[in-house]
Formats: structure tokens, C-alpha cells, sequence
């Protein structure tokens, strides 16, 4: 059984199975037979990875499965919020109501006027 971070590949040849590693952007857990896209809201920067690393707060995914870089985490516009981890999309960027406001990208928190 091959490690977190690899997939187990059968090799006809010699009749063997080997423990390739998951590349940037993509995870694996301890005897998976295939490694899996980081999804939307995550990403790996590393080959090998057992776990995908979540965007921030404030921060939302691109959208696209197997993000390699944080790059793919982009911020919630000026005026809404996510107060989540990990979320995949721009929808989870919400509108601050009314009497409150985000001034700034990226913002976890809408703050009281």
C-alpha cells in the first residue's frame, strides 16, 4: 500500500505495483489507486501532498480544479465577505448589509459603520 501524497500504479512489465507521486496540485490518500485534483478553494504547491491547503478568509478559488500556487485563491471584492475556509467560488463572497461595509480586498469580516 503506498503513502498519502502517492498512487498505487500497476506495472504489467514486471508485475509489480509502484507508488507514484501526486504532483503539484493534485492529493491522495494512504492506498488510493489514483490522485485527485486539489478542487476549487484549495491547492497543493508541492508534489507528494496528502492534503490540499484551503484559500483563507476573504479569499475565494478560481473556479478550477488542481491549483498548484495560492495564486489560484483570489479576494472578495471591496464591499463583501467570506468568513470561510476553503470556499470554490466568488458566490461565497457575500454583500455586507446594511449598516456595515468592507473597505478593503479580501475581507473575512463586514465591520459596523
Amino acid at each position: 500500500t503506498c503513502t498519502a501524497g502517492h498512487a498505487q500504479v500497476y506495472c504489467a512489465d514486471n508485475n509489480d505495483v509502484v507508488c507514484k507521486p501526486c504532483l503539484a496540485g493534485e492529493f491522495s490518500n494512504s492506498g488510493d489507486y489514483a490522485c485527485t485534483a486539489c478542487p476549487s478553494g484549495s491547492y497543493s504547491i508541492s508534489n507528494s501532498t496528502a492534503v490540499c491547503t484551503m484559500c483563507a478568509r476573504g479569499k475565494h478559488g478560481d473556479g478550477n480544479n488542481g491549483a498548484d500556487s495560492e495564486a489560484h485563491c483570489l479576494d472578495c471584492p471591496v464591499g463583501k465577505a467570506n468568513n470561510l475556509e476553503g470556499e470554490g467560488t466568488a458566490v461565497s463572497c457575500l454583500g455586507c448589509t446594511g449598516g456595515k461595509y468592507a473597505a478593503s480586498l479580501a475581507s473575512w469580516n463586514c465591520s459596523s459603520c
